[in-house]
């Protein structure tokens, strides 16, 4: 049997964000990228890659971080109210 499980947080935030009147939402027209367009953003993604081994790299030296892995989640256990859900399939 295949399950899954699903776990919501009771805390809820409410954002106010603008009326329709007063904030267009139409879709913008995405532009075609060209082949020149493709090969600079690899570029970019390249040297922004090379920036981040450089400075995990001074990092490690410095002791500060572990090999540059983001911080551990909260386990979903440490939530005082939330909502469990198991899905058997």
């Amino acid at each position: 049997m295949n399950c899954k499980k699903v776990h919501f947080g009771n805390d809820v935030e409410f954002i106010p964000t603008f009326a329709d009147d007063e904030y267009d939402r139409t879709c913008q027209e995405v532009a075609k990228m060209t082949y020149s367009d493709m090969v600079e953003l690899l570029q970019v993604k390249a040297e922004y890659r090379r920036q981040m081994e450089k400075m995990c790299a001074q990092m490690q030296i410095q002791s500060v971080c572990e090999p540059c892995s983001p911080p551990p989640s909260p386990s979903p256990t440490s939530s005082t109210s939330s909502i469990d859900i198991e899905v058997c399939m």
